[in-house]
């Protein structure tokens, strides 16, 4: 995202977050906001909701626009983004809620905008169906390597031979891996991807979805406050992804990995930086906790025994730095 918005020369402005509730602090981006500041980009947190209201009234005080990011807070339709906010954008990734291994879709505010935006997209080539299928016979590849005995054996190789494989993972698995960056995302959707998208958007079992908060629930009940976790005070929460603070995140990784879960630190994340003569800005919060966060493989699919087993391992973690 900071790599796009300054490919069109714009210059991106942290703004901090409330690591309890993971919303942007209101006073610091007030106190971001210049005369050359053209718009509000809200990133709405691992599942999280933010509420919007606050922020795109301070956008109505300066005449700037207000773009929701819903990548990782998408729940099968119910929140559409705020009716107020200019632009509404959600992907549909490889690792999101309602995947279809790619594609995306945008709610504009503006008709004229949306006219402009659809004109561009126009000259941008097809997708190749043949392209497509390629990714979703990669991604069935990676579902299939996700079997438990399979995937140890192919990360105690990359042990041996001293790899990161989470690392290595997290590559594979990223939409637009490579050279060539922005030639690879102006591309419009091909047929196929557009069926799969409107089937996950249209069908989508929220049963899912119901199922991964009551984990997450029963995870937040084991550790009993015991162990940070980010949005534990938010008004809304899907969990899209369930990441605690540790002091020590390689060897939490390392212990979990022992006891065969693969929780990660991730490397798809990044805290955006302030300009050189912004130093006031810098969120401090966003990166002491992306340093110390470790994502825990919390799936729907997941066993009572299998969390209260990760449980332990994380409270015998935590409780052994106290």
């Amino acid at each position: 995202m900071p790599r796009i918005a300054a490919h069109h020369g714009l210059v991106p402005v942290p703004v901090d977050i409330d690591l309890g509730d993971l919303e942007p602090d209101l006073e610091c981006m007030r106190s971001a906001i210049t005369p050359k500041t053209r718009m509000i980009v809200v990133a709405h947190l691992f599942g999280t909701r933010t509420a919007m209201e606050p922020i795109i009234e301070l956008a109505r005080e300066h005449d700037l626009m207000v773009v929701e990011d819903c990548a990782q807070v998408y729940d099968g339709g119910d929140y559409l983004g705020h009716p107020d906010s200019d632009v509404v954008m959600f992907s549909f990734g490889s690792i999101k809620t309602a995947t279809a291994f790619g594609g995306g879709v945008f709610r504009m505010k503006d008709r004229e905008l949306m006219a402009t935006m659809r004109q561009l997209q126009s000259a941008y080539p097809i997708q190749g169906e043949l392209k497509y299928l390629y990714k979703l016979l990669r991604y069935s590849a990676f579902k299939w390597l996700s079997w438990y005995p399979l995937l140890a054996m192919i990360v105690a190789g990359y042990k041996i031979l001293g790899l990161p494989y989470d690392k290595i993972f997290n590559g594979l698995a990223k939409g637009f891996p490579g050279p060539d960056f922005f030639d690879r995302i102006r591309t419009r959707p091909s047929s196929g991807l557009l069926s799969v998208m409107l089937r996950r958007m249209t069908c989508y079992n929220k049963r899912l979805l119901d199922r991964r908060k009551r984990k997450a629930c029963e995870m937040l009940d084991l550790i009993d406050g015991q162990v940070q976790t980010p949005g534990r005070e938010a008004r809304e929460h899907s969990y899209w992804v369930f990441p605690v603070y540790v002091d020590d995140p390689q060897r939490l990784i390392g212990r979990l990995a022992k006891a065969g879960f693969d929780a990660t630190q991730g490397d798809s994340m990044a805290v955006v930086q302030p300009p050189d003569d912004r130093e006031d800005l810098v969120p401090e919060n966003s990166q002491a906790a992306l340093e110390s966060m470790v994502f825990l493989p919390l799936y729907p699919a997941m066993t009572g025994r299998g969390i209260r087993r990760m449980a332990r391992i994380l409270l015998e973690d935590v409780q052994g730095d106290q």
